[in-house]
């Protein structure tokens, strides 16, 4: 049987002149891959960086472990990878220079770091630009970037946000 990693009641966010989610409901179970489809503006990006815990609900609840996840915020964050729909990258830091940063701030270590940093730009095809900033990628690369740079804790949960932008 398999365990619930997240589960969503009754979420809701509001903005002030519109509500972009209402009365969401869902379980995300550990080793589970789940697809969110819809048009533009359905509330796939409000609903992925709510459970990214990048923006607060507006109402309802996010459990992980039967704990709110706005208990302890920090803690919940580092089991989640998050790769945005929109370029997000330190334009004044190379893209191993990013990555570091990236994997300083989930608190690991500076040799298990540079570690994952290799492992990262050979797994992604990107040591040709690890000396490069972000502004000289494509698209693609930019997107190639994000994805290692979601994967650089090792996160339980990935959430990718249109990721195949590019």
């Amino acid at each position: 049987m398999t365990k619930p990693f997240i589960r969503i009641e009754n979420l809701e966010k509001n903005y002030t002149t519109k509500k972009a989610l209402q009365g969401v409901s869902l379980t995300i179970n550990e080793g589970e891959i789940l697809g969110l489809l819809g048009v533009n503006g359905a509330g796939k990006t409000t609903l992925s960086t709510l459970i990214a815990g990048i923006h607060p609900a507006s109402a309802g609840s996010i459990m992980h472990n039967g704990t709110s996840i706005y208990e302890n915020l920090v803690a919940y964050k580092k089991l989640i990878g998050y790769c945005p729909q929109k370029p997000n990258l330190d334009a004044s830091l190379t893209l191993e220079e990013n990555l570091l940063f990236s994997g300083s701030y989930y608190g690991i270590q500076a040799h298990d770091i540079k570690s994952r940093v290799k492992h990262l730009m050979d797994q992604f095809n990107l040591h040709e630009y690890a000396k490069s900033q972000a502004a000289i990628l494509s698209g693609g690369y930019k997107q190639r970037f994000l994805l290692a740079r979601a994967l650089i804790h090792q996160p339980k949960l990935l959430i990718l946000d249109e990721p195949t932008v590019g």
